[in-house]
């Protein structure tokens, strides 16, 4: 199935279409909860009051953002005032409430389905047409309205980064392996990377660019504001380009350059001031996640592109490596547009991990370098969008990315760690936000100080992001989580004092649950005891409850108590290590670093 909205204004604004096979139709299907295959049924008590009201809040808190966008359509949305459906999170984040429905994941992802432009480019949000008619605000410049989703609002100034393509590829399994979705998230993703290619690469270096803040979503972020990027950018063209808007121009400035002027920033002496295209980590890291999946999609879909795009991939992963990588730093660092480094450490390596752009040596090595460095990024909580040592750093609340704890970083970076088998750091970060948390009175927001750990986010409770990240780390840390890509069923226990639990997960017709009492976690299927375990391990098995993995995803090493029907398997699992069960005993298949706590001198 392919939608597109097609662009007909000599700049860019659009005819108001939607093309499913050559067919013009009025109004787009959208996917409802009938429609999924299953709606994944969670229950969760514990006698950890704290873990109890994590969970309970997050699930009552998420309900708000569960709204009719237009008829028929059924979306979790973001926080407070910002109503929008997020390209930098809706379908992150809703992946998460996957577990309890995976139908409003799909539709956000339908969403921009529909409102992607024929040249492949997304809009970085829609905002809702009630949203519009009740403020009384009127559409701007690059900001069609959308009359078949009620008059939505889709707004095109930035690229905003795609968070979605392995949440959208999840989601498919989730939601009942729809063959129409997949092909639409196919057309999708393969439309956007041309789009990435044709127009981010204006200088022909090979290398893909940033233009302007909302490309990656970091407002007020220091490393942008002070090499005068813009706010955002409407136009394919670059900064600086001829003919581009300029800042020096006042109207510009104020347009174009809303940050600094909200910010109440003067205006640059000349255009040499601004410092963008800057060659991207971020971008390019667009690229590899879109080719990256489009590989996993073309082998679901049997269409023999599976090879090919699994080298496009490895190319941009070349890329990274071989021109933003610094061997003596261990780190990626952008170039500006005369080619010089960008020298402040930044978080946005994690992203590049988090859409898999890093060799398993270069994440191994800037998570032992940098993020585990309390003089970095691993602050309490962790981790700052700047490194804290950074001249660049600002400890500034509200919604700026200078330096404070993000919600979306958290969440990114869970997926990241997982990636390149962290699993212990995982653990030792969800800790430090369960404490944050319970700091914060069960307030979710969407930024935090990486000293205090109090909230000092924009929306002082409720944050979309924040809370599906809540949602996201405790199945991981106490519970139940569906690997539904490769149907293996994860089961976790990390060890805490006085904790009994009780979690069920319903798959389909399946019915998971996990007992934890006196210091043993118990695995059911339908009702059936498929293992006892110690705490402080991660058993893996497969949908049917076979068990076939054991990770070390504690700090400490665990002396493994493993039974299995009347076969017992004992062994010490280090953080980090994967063993398979095999024959009655463990086999280790992989294991990575984990140096914590830091030391300098290792």
């Amino acid at each position: 199935m392919k939608s597109n909205l097609h662009s007909t204004h000599p700049a860019s604004s659009f005819l108001l279409t939607l093309v499913v096979g050559g067919v013009m139709l009025t109004q787009p299907h959208f996917a409802t909860t009938a429609e999924t295959s299953q709606a994944g049924a969670v229950t969760f008590q514990s006698s950890d009051p704290e873990l109890q009201q994590l969970h309970d809040s997050a699930i009552d808190k998420i309900q708000r953002h569960l709204i009719e966008y237009a008829p028929g359509v059924r979306v979790l949305v973001n926080s407070g005032d910002y109503t929008g459906l997020f390209l930098e999170n809706a379908v992150l984040n809703a992946e998460s409430y996957a577990r309890f429905d995976p139908a409003p994941g799909i539709a956000n992802m339908q969403v921009h389905f529909f409102t992607q432009r024929e040249d492949g480019k997304f809009p970085n949000v829609v905002w809702p047409g009630y949203r519009m008619r009740e403020t009384n605000r009127k559409p701007g410049e690059f900001t069609p309205v959308i009359p078949e989703l009620d008059g939505a609002i889709a707004n095109y100034t930035g690229i905003n980064g795609i968070c979605f393509p392995y949440h959208a590829w999840r989601l498919y399994f989730w939601a009942g392996e729809d063959r129409d979705y997949l092909e639409q998230l196919y057309t999708a993703l393969e439309t956007y990377d041309a789009y990435l290619w044709k127009t981010r690469d204006s200088d022909g270096d090979g290398l893909l660019e940033l233009w302007c803040i909302y490309d990656t979503a970091e407002d007020y972020a220091t490393r942008l504001m002070t090499r005068y990027a813009p706010s955002h950018w409407p136009y394919e063209i670059p900064p600086g380009a001829s003919g581009a808007p300029v800042p020096t121009d006042p109207d510009s400035f104020r347009r174009y350059w809303a940050n600094h002027n909200r910010a109440g920033h003067s205006p640059p002496a000349s255009t040499d001031e601004v410092l963008v295209p800057f060659e991207s980590m971020d971008v390019n890291a667009y690229s590899h996640a879109a080719r990256d999946v489009l590989a996993l999609v073309s082998a679901e879909l049997g269409n023999g592109k599976a090879e090919h795009w699994k080298a496009k991939a490895a190319e941009v992963r070349a890329l990274i490596r071989d021109r933003l990588w610094v061997e003596e730093e261990l780190a990626c660092f952008d170039l500006d547009r005369h080619g010089r480094r960008n020298p402040e450490l930044i978080h946005n390596n994690l992203r590049v991990m988090y859409y898999g752009g890093f060799s398993q040596e270069m994440a191994d090595a800037f998570i032992r370098h940098h993020l585990l460095d309390p003089e970095k990024f691993w602050t309490s909580p962790p981790i700052p969008s700047i490194a804290i040592n950074e001249p660049l750093f600002e400890n500034v609340s509200g919604n700026n990315w200078g330096g404070q704890v993000q919600t979306l970083t958290l969440s990114r970076s869970l997926y990241g760690l997982e990636r390149y088998g962290h699993y212990a750091e995982i653990s030792l970060l969800g800790e430090q936000l369960i404490e944050t948390w319970v700091k914060n009175d069960y307030c979710y927001s969407q930024q935090v100080d990486p000293f205090t750990g109090l909230n000092s986010g924009k929306i002082p409770d409720g944050n979309f992001t924040m809370t599906s990240t809540c949602l996201a780390y405790l199945p991981r840390m106490f519970g139940i989580y569906p690997i539904v890509d490769q149907e293996k069923i994860w089961w976790s226990a990390l060890a805490r004092e006085g904790n009994e639990l009780r979690t069920t997960q319903r798959r389909g017709e399946t019915a998971y649950e996990l007992v934890i009492e006196a210091g043993r976690m118990t695995g059911h299927v339908n009702g059936e005891p498929v293992f006892s375990c110690n705490e402080g391990v991660r058993v893996v098995t497969d949908e049917a409850g076979s068990v076939v993995q054991v990770i070390g995803f504690s700090p400490e090493p665990v002396t493994l108590d493993l039974r299995i029907g009347d076969t017992t398997i004992r062994g010490e699992v280090k953080p980090n290590t994967v063993h398979e069960v095999d024959d009655g005993g463990l086999i280790r298949v992989s294991a990575v670093p984990f140096d914590y706590p830091y030391e300098e001198s290792r």
